[in-house]
């Protein structure tokens, strides 16, 4: 679903067929009523080409919608989706900020990070409220994949990619077509151009410089391609990060510790037994632990296909965790949690 003047709508391509071309500009969606059925979204629905995530920080609606639609089915680490949306934690960010004011004071510089934010826009929306209570807190949101990398060739085919060189999608005008998971064989051309793609992706032997992808260059030319960074943080959460210190963007793993405790963690959306295992959780549990002030507060939890929210709030202690409240159900590795130390 994604939002235009307060409605949401699907983005769609006028003709279904048995192969699908491609989305290169913003002027070439077309808007159609969310009560589409998902068969004819299945048959309809235009691939998008991720090089229209690049947008000014100034974004305009309709490229916001643009890069919404865009994430809306990525992928990343083959299992990891990015699905996020407009007003996702509405009925989660007023009970931490309420609890939060019980266990602060309004000066207090709290230090609020939130893990594995994807694009970032839940953490702005919940930075901009937390701010007027709070007015000295910061919210550093992060997660672990801040952008893509856009490969152009010489004959002008493009791989979006990974920062490990895995490929999501291949953009050869007039085709977008998925590389992982690959085309459905429902749509032969793109799938036949998929295989081959994959093919040639796989004879470049690609491999990104890791000082070019930490540095701040956009841009890196080499003698078989041109590599230039693709932001995966939505426009909004750019906006603010450029006009409010308090909030920043960063890319962390939520596996790992910080350098220094702080006071609020937020991981939701994440450590859920779907995604992981239970060790692989205790591994999250743990450096979440670590990364916490003794006193300070973790929020765990995840978001149902219904919107409904059940998420745990526990307290860091010097021996592990005590549970401080629940929303809704509360998180389904919350006794996992409690003995994860």
């Amino acid at each position: 679903m994604f939002y235009e003047d307060g409605r949401k709508v699907l983005l769609v391509e006028r003709k279904p067929g048995m192969l699908r071309f491609g989305i290169f500009s913003v002027e070439e969606y077309r808007p159609i009523p969310a009560g589409a059925s998902l068969i004819v979204r299945a048959l309809t629905n235009k691939r998008i080409s991720l090089q229209l995530l690049r947008t000014d920080v100034h974004a305009s609606p309709a490229e916001i919608v643009v890069f919404e639609s865009a994430t809306l089915d990525l992928r990343l680490g083959g299992r990891i989706y990015r699905t996020s949306y407009r007003g996702r934690f509405t009925g989660l960010d007023p009970v931490l900020n309420a609890l939060l004011s019980e266990r602060y004071g309004p000066d207090s510089a709290i230090e609020v990070h939130d893990w594995a934010a994807s694009d970032g826009l839940a953490s702005s929306e919940w930075a901009t409220s937390l701010f007027r209570i709070f007015p000295r807190a910061t919210l550093i949101a992060s997660d672990q994949t801040l952008f893509l990398v856009e490969v152009t060739l010489p004959d002008g085919a493009v791989f979006i990619v990974e920062a490990n060189g895995r490929g999501l999608q291949y953009v050869q005008r007039p085709f977008v077509v998925r590389l992982d998971p690959p085309e459905p064989k429902v749509f032969l051309v793109n799938w036949m151009i998929g295989r081959k793609a994959l093919a040639r992706l796989a004879t470049l032997q690609l491999l990104i410089p890791a000082s070019w992808l930490e540095s701040e260059e956009d841009l890196l030319s080499t003698p078989s391609s041109t590599l230039r960074k693709i932001p995966l943080t939505h426009p909004e959460a750019r906006m603010l990060e450029a006009t409010e210190a308090r909030f920043s963007m960063r890319c962390h793993s939520a596996f790992e510790r910080l350098d220094r405790p702080v006071e609020v963690i937020r991981t939701m959306n994440l450590l859920n037994r779907g995604y992981f295992s239970p060790e692989r959780l205790q591994e999250g549990a743990c450096a979440v632990w670590h990364s916490l002030r003794v006193g300070g507060c973790w929020i765990v939890g995840r978001t149902l296909k219904d919107g409904r929210l059940n998420a745990s709030v526990f307290e860091r202690t010097d021996t592990g965790y005590r549970p401080i409240t629940r929303i809704g159900e509360g998180s389904e590795i919350e006794e996992l949690a409690l003995h994860a130390l």
